[in-house]
């Protein structure tokens, strides 16, 4: 004679056993406690999506190298500028005095070399 199960054998093996059911809850609970690879695809997809936003925001070191390299050149431009200005400015004006001592000289007439 076959053996039977009742509902009482079902209840005691249910117990005993994992049930499908039993697995999928769990899964679940493990899901809400555990990231998954896909919370740390998406985790990684944010940190990179917000590095790009810092670096888009804020003055990286090359940034600040290419900065300085810029300001360096621009000064140096400048008092290059500047010292062609004094030099034509002072050489307009020993021209001008140059003169003026020339013509003192031929009026008084004696060399100021002397």
């Amino acid at each position: 004679m076959p053996a039977t199960l009742n509902q009482d054998d079902i209840k005691l093996l249910k117990s005993v056993f994992v049930t499908k059911f039993d697995l999928v809850a769990m899964e679940k609970r493990q899901e809400k406690k555990y990231a998954t690879k896909n919370d740390l695809t998406s985790v990684r997809r944010d940190l990179v999506a917000m590095e790009k936003r810092q670096d888009a925001k804020y003055a990286a070191k090359d940034d600040l190298r290419k900065l300085e390299t810029s300001l360096e050149k621009k000064i140096k431009d400048a008092i290059e500028e500047s010292e062609n200005s004094i030099i034509q400015a002072v050489t307009g004006v020993e021209i001008e005095l140059r003169g003026k001592i020339k013509r003192l000289e031929d009026v008084v007439g004696i060399s100021a070399a002397n």
